[in-house]
């Protein structure tokens, strides 16, 4: 993230891929493996963990006061990220 006052395109579009991480995360059950929202979560995921990985503390902060919802969405996904990578760190 560059300044939080005057947000640039990449930053934009940050907000944007997370908010659809978001919406993806809405309260409810885990998805079945093979429906369409679990498929929509691996395409996400595929595009977000990279990134995820490179913000600093300070972004994802940011990025939570932009996004997060009383439902836990932004929460979740985070979760699910970090069940992510660790399971690969381990080498699942």
């Amino acid at each position: 993230m560059t300044d939080p006052t005057d947000p640039t395109v990449i930053d934009r579009d940050l907000v944007g891929l997370t908010a659809i991480g978001v919406d993806l995360y809405d309260d409810g059950p885990p998805p079945e493996p093979e429906s369409n929202l679990a498929a929509k979560r691996a395409v996400f995921a595929h595009h977000f963990d990279p990134i995820w990985h490179t913000l600093t503390n300070d972004d994802r902060r940011w990025l939570r006061q932009k996004l997060d919802r009383e439902d836990g969405a932004f929460d979740r996904m985070v979760a699910d990220y970090e069940s992510r990578t660790t399971t690969t760190e381990r080498g699942a």
